[in-house]
């Protein structure tokens, strides 16, 4: 699967690291879940986007589920920043 071409820095910088099967912060697999599912992935097309992190599939398909049951909020950039999983400073608004 590629990343969509029309996603903000922070999600192509989280999902190359997914793909590299890096350690991703609950942040990072949160925004790519959020963003994934507003695109219009299913809870488990989203959880394949995980596959080489095996130990926690179980946690992100339950993760994408709720999020795509009870709509969710998107994370903000400021939290993204934090974490360390913004690439473009000024990029979002709130940066």
């Amino acid at each position: 699967m590629k990343c969509p071409e029309d996603a903000p820095p922070c999600i192509k910088y989280v999902f190359r690291k997914v793909e590299k099967g890096e350690e991703i912060p609950f942040v990072g697999r949160y925004a790519l879940a959020y963003f994934l599912l507003k695109r219009g992935f299913s809870p488990s097309q989203v959880a394949e986007v995980f596959v080489s992190d095996a130990k926690n599939r179980r946690l992100i398909h339950y993760q994408a589920m709720h999020i795509a049951e009870s709509g969710g909020s998107a994370p903000r950039c400021k939290d993204l920043k934090r974490s360390g999983l913004c690439p473009v400073g000024g990029y979002c608004e709130d940066c």
